[in-house]
């Protein structure tokens, strides 16, 4: 969380150890010691002994309460006095993102579990990288009820280490990734597919170049299939938690002074062009939860205030479904406009 001490921190602490060491010493070691042949008698008594002993153990036993509570809340209430979030609830709201992926129909499975329905007319791939999970979320809250669509998780291609060599065409560079690449790939399973869905942080940024000519590919194999962008949003310098701890409010997240990334402008992005000739259908996340192009207008937690994240990046579990629920009422059709199979007609036949 970025909670090291600075170095003039450091000095400040070794300096005001230094001192109260010279006051225990000089205001009560030396004191005490030069008592001790006067009050010799006095100190032998049963009542000041019982006293001596009852606050040294209520001394020690409040020292003990005082450290006990620094090591269960990690200091955090010392340092943020008006504290929202323990690490406790910051981990476990890092790690909510991920209870449906746990559910979900997977690249990897796809024909053999029983958590891939193949007869649903709408066939939603969502494919990322670490962002992938926010992108099923948000299907999943505005699409994933619907009897017609099935999701289908590809999850992050982080792993894959992924290139293309112009003897074997793609490979994954780790082999825990091989089997769910090659599904990908291959003409049985994109002739399921319908909607690829492209969840990505910074989709435009230079480092996609690599992504897109997969999906390109991908295209060459199926034209027919459809995609669907899922855009970029807020990234912070540092941790949402910490600055919500620090100032008390989820909006401070996006505070100009606190923001790495805002999509902002879209098409002076790198990678603007090449992508929208890919997208058959653009989320404009900034125009669904933002007043404006401003970071500081976008809306920083849910109705429940629990916040957009609480990383740098990645949407809390309730921020993305809240998300994909808004748009699902603006554009209710939307899977099935883009599929190039139509429910109706199927029901028909």
């Amino acid at each position: 969380f970025d909670l090291e001490l600075t170095l003039l921190q450091q000095i400040v602490a070794a300096c005001t150890i230094l001192v109260l060491t010279c006051v225990l010493h000089y205001g009560v070691e030396r004191r005490v010691s030069s008592r001790a042949g006067m009050g010799s008698k006095t100190a032998s008594k049963p009542g000041v002994m019982t006293y001596r002993v009852r606050n040294i153990v209520l001394s020690s036993a409040l020292i003990a309460g005082l450290c006990t509570h620094v090591l269960v809340s990690q200091g955090w209430t010392f340092r943020f006095p008006k504290l929202n979030f323990t690490p406790t609830q910051i981990s476990e709201g890092k790690s909510k993102r991920f209870i449906h992926i746990q559910e979900a129909c997977t690249v990897r499975r796809y024909f053999t579990s029983e958590k891939c329905d193949h007869k649903r007319p709408i066939q939603v791939l969502v494919i990322g990288n670490s962002h992938a999970a926010d992108g099923y979320n948000f299907f999943q809250a505005g699409w994933g009820n619907n009897p017609d669509v099935q999701l289908i998780y590809f999850g992050s291609t982080n792993p894959c280490d992924l290139k293309k060599e112009p003897d074997t065409g793609w490979q994954a560079g780790k082999s825990r990734c091989e089997k769910k690449l090659n599904i990908l790939l291959s003409e049985a399973f994109l002739g399921q597919v319908d909607i690829l869905v492209y969840s990505f942080n910074q989709p435009m940024a230079r480092n996609k170049v690599l992504i897109l000519d997969l999906i390109e590919d991908l295209r060459k194999t199926d034209p027919t299939l459809a995609m669907i962008t899922l855009g970029g949003f807020t990234n912070t310098k540092t941790e949402c938690a910490k600055i919500i701890n620090q100032t008390g409010t989820a909006k401070a997240c996006f505070a100009p002074g606190n923001v790495l990334f805002h999509p902002g402008n879209i098409e002076k992005r790198p990678l603007f062009t090449r992508l929208m000739a890919l997208t058959d259908h653009y989320v404009d996340r900034v125009a669904l939860l933002c007043e404006n192009n401003l970071p500081d207008s976008c809306l920083a937690t849910t109705p429940n205030r629990i916040p957009a994240f609480y990383d740098r990046s990645h949407l809390s579990l309730e921020y993305a479904e809240m998300s994909g629920r808004l748009y699902a009422q603006q554009y209710p059709n939307l899977l099935q406009t883009l599929t190039r199979r139509n429910p109706e007609a199927d029901e028909g036949n």
